[in-house]
């Protein structure tokens, strides 16, 4: 028998442990960098065509020495770093919004979930959770329901329950239930 250290124990073996909400996670990163890509390339494209359309003939994007194949490296560097300078900085922009709306996403229903939990926890059993149309974890939600319901349930039965007993233990059950309080 292999004794494992603590660090091995914690490691995570699968990786896909919910794979639609995972997906989509990942899904939703590949757009955005493929769009920020994109969009790079073209404010890069855009300001070499205005370069091209108003400066001479001489400021055109890649010229070629006097041996045709040598590129003067220093002329691309003065046509390109404006523009790429712009892309990045707005696509830069662009995932830090794109990122604070998508997090509120995820953090909406984890606040949200807390939120109820807390309550149900006060002893409200008729606490519910909502979660908006296209926030992540509506699976999370409809567990979640269940649960509280299925408790609710479990708790008429044992007021039901202690209300139809009889004998010596009646009196203690029923001072056990006013102590426990929970506002159905």
């Amino acid at each position: 028998m292999q004794h494992q250290t603590k660090r091995e124990q914690q490691k995570r073996r699968q990786f896909w442990i919910e794979k639609t909400f995972q997906n989509r996670v990942i899904w939703h990163f590949v757009v955005i960098v493929i769009g920020s890509i994109f969009f790079s390339q073209s404010i890069t494209v855009g300001f070499i065509k205005l370069k091209e359309i108003f400066a001479p003939a001489s400021q055109v994007l890649i010229y070629f020495s006097n041996t045709v194949e040598t590129m003067v490296f220093s002329r691309v560097v003065e046509i390109l770093w404006l523009p790429m300078l712009v892309s990045t900085l707005l696509g830069i922009f662009l995932v830090l919004v794109f990122g604070l709306f998508y997090s509120h996403r995820i953090a909406g229903p984890l606040f949200n979930l807390k939120r109820t939990m807390r309550r149900v926890g006060e002893g409200n059993l008729k606490a519910t959770m909502k979660i908006r149309k296209n926030d992540e974890f509506h699976d999370v939600e409809e567990s979640f329901n269940q649960m509280v319901e299925a408790f609710h349930r479990r708790w008429s039965d044992i007021k039901k329950a202690v209300g139809e007993s009889t004998g010596p233990d009646k009196k203690k059950l029923e001072k056990l239930l006013e102590e426990i309080q929970l506002n159905e």
